[in-house]
């Protein structure tokens, strides 16, 4: 009785400790980012898009949101 009641024990403790990892997890989420408002947006050859140099006026660039996504085409830039 008492090995079924520490295997319980370490059970709850196990599943809680995967509940906590997996909530971690999911705050890293690529699209749990875009739900909070952020966005991805890439260059036309599906390179990410971390510096406003990498493009230039009339360059076309896609940005996914947490619903959708849109094309638009470079303006200006702002370094």
């Amino acid at each position: 009785a008492r090995l079924d009641a520490a295997v319980r024990r370490r059970l709850e403790v196990e599943r809680a400790r995967l509940g906590a990892g997996a909530g971690r997890l999911l705050t890293l989420s690529p699209l749990q980012v875009l739900a909070r408002g952020f966005s991805l947006t890439t260059t036309a050859d599906d390179q990410v898009l971390r510096d406003a140099a990498a493009v230039e006026p009339g360059d076309l660039v896609h940005t996914r949101l947490e619903r959708g996504a849109l094309e638009a085409v470079v303006v200006r830039i702002h370094p």
